[in-house]
């Protein structure tokens, strides 16, 4: 379906029906998700790396950067080789009024260079 297309960021928001997310202590996003988050992180990034997660506030962090782990798809390797930014999730505090109201998690090109100069 998306062979002749070609896509920079694919953007996956979750959809949040209702208050049993904010009742759970952590929103786990495998099995918190209808679809299963971790199999919708593995269907974006066989379209591209450069993925944006838009996430409730209570997520699970070490899940969510351990998605950064995935093995890229062959077809996204140069010359064999993983890009600077494998392994790698940013991830964002989206606020309102003061408070954090979601999270934002960034693969990819989309992850900043300056936290590949901290590694």
């Amino acid at each position: 379906m998306f062979d002749s297309i070609f896509y920079n960021i694919f953007l996956c928001l979750v959809e949040l029906s209702g208050p049993e997310y904010l009742d759970a202590e952590t929103f786990d996003i495998e099995t918190m998700i209808p679809m299963n988050g971790i199999e919708l992180f593995k269907l974006a990034q066989a379209i591209t790396p450069n993925i944006i997660y838009q996430l409730p506030r209570n997520i699970d962090h070490v899940q969510v950067s351990n998605l950064a782990h995935v093995a890229p798809p062959k077809n996204q390797l140069v010359d064999g080789k993983k890009e600077w930014w494998h392994g790698m999730c940013e991830i964002e505090a989206n606020m309102l009024s003061g408070k954090v109201k979601m999270l934002t998690a960034y693969y990819g090109q989309l992850v900043s260079r300056s936290l590949a100069s901290r590694e």
